[in-house]
């Protein structure tokens, strides 16, 4: 078992606060686009970041993690 990053989340989130493109949610979030774009692509974001996308949201850390059962 492994923690992954909750891409499918980020997008719900994204759409639900009107937040268009990664580019506009780093200037929002203040979170790098490179960062960013690294999380989706690898599925791993750290836990800081984490926390400050969860911030930044309004909602709990948690629901930006999910398990991968796959292995």
């Amino acid at each position: 078992m492994k923690i992954i990053f909750n891409v499918e989340e980020l997008y719900r989130l994204m759409r639900e606060h009107n937040t268009k493109t990664i580019a506009q949610l780093s200037r929002e979030s203040g979170l790098s686009s490179e960062r960013l774009y690294m999380a989706i692509r690898k599925k791993s974001m750290s836990k800081e970041n984490s926390w400050i996308l969860a911030k930044f949201y309004g909602c709990h850390v948690e629901d930006l993690w999910v398990m991968d059962w796959s292995q």
